[in-house]
């Protein structure tokens, strides 16, 4: 996580604990209806997100405002993809966390809290009734 900028900082109340910027994983779980089934794989390589500013209130008619109104994001061109970087847990050694990464990457879901930290035995279900669509889009992004 990012901290926001000092100016920012000092501009808020000091009661206020928000002192992180919004990232990735808050911005994909407030992704627009039309772009529900994106995994977050796909969300984190091929939108770009873009903040309203106070000149410019209206997006670009390609773009998909996020569901808060914090912004949007744009689908990046064709031939213009991110570079995504993750842990890469392997099953022998930790067999959890191996699960919830390849579900938090490659099957869409909304709320990390109901959708993926469950216990060991709900993981290994989800990811078990997931294998087929897990199977299509981890090679897309792991050589």
């Amino acid at each position: 996580k990012m901290a926001k900028s000092k100016a920012h900082l000092r501009s808020m109340d000091g009661a206020c604990g928000d002192v992180f910027v919004k990232g990735m994983l808050e911005h994909y779980v407030q992704r627009p209806d039309v772009l529900e089934e994106l995994t977050l794989a796909r969300f984190a390589t091929e939108y770009s997100y873009f903040n309203f500013t106070r000149n410019k209130t209206n997006p670009p008619a390609d773009a998909h405002v996020l569901k808060d109104k914090s912004g949007y994001v744009r689908k990046l061109s064709n031939d213009t993809r991110k570079i995504l970087r993750f842990r890469g847990y392997r099953f022998l050694s930790d067999p959890d966390n191996f699960h919830r990464e390849n579900l938090m990457l490659f099957v869409p879901w909304r709320n990390e809290e109901r959708d993926l930290l469950h216990t060991s035995e709900c993981l290994k279900g989800d990811y078990v009734r997931n294998a087929e669509r897990i199977k299509i889009e981890r090679p897309i992004f792991v050589s």
